[in-house]
């Protein structure tokens, strides 16, 4: 990316909105675990899942997750190997767009696993979206200047 003024964008398919599977059913059937297995995940499953965390729902920039005045909005940024469909490396979620801009390429998930503490889970999932060091994390995210890192989730196949 070294000399680009402008990211490269990765567009997201439209999220999917009627899946049938009630709240009460997505809850009961959730589970974590600490296995994976080597599969990879689908770029639209990490579209669906960042439209889940952060996407518009309505007019006025309505969010799926909210805030108060929709002045707090979350920075979601991916780490991604092993994501069908999406280079190695780390992105960064537009909302407005739904899609993706390319922040650095190449893998990410040592450094990301050595700023959260080298949790295991970290080095093994295909794509993490960003108990922790700030000041690593921060710089292994690339967020902005004044930005924290509030939560990394480990997503594949367990």
């Amino acid at each position: 990316m070294t000399g680009q003024t402008e990211p490269v964008r990765i567009a997201l398919n439209k999220p999917r909105i009627g899946t049938g599977l009630s709240v009460e059913q997505a809850l009961a059937k959730r589970r974590s675990s600490r296995t994976f297995f080597e599969r990879t995940v689908q770029l639209d499953e990490v579209g669906q899942l960042l439209w889940a965390a952060q996407g518009i729902t309505g007019h006025f920039d309505k969010r799926t997750a909210p805030s108060a005045g929709v002045l707090h909005q979350m920075m979601l940024t991916v780490v991604a190997a092993g994501v069908d469909g999406l280079p190695a490396g780390l992105y960064r979620y537009h909302a407005e767009s739904h899609d993706l801009a390319l922040l650095s390429d190449g893998g990410h998930r040592e450094q990301l696993r050595s700023a959260a503490n080298q949790q295991e889970a970290i080095g093994l999932s295909t794509a993490s979206m960003a108990a922790f060091d700030d000041e690593q994390m921060a710089a292994a995210a690339h967020l902005d200047a004044g930005h924290h890192a509030l939560y990394m989730m480990p997503v594949g196949y367990a």
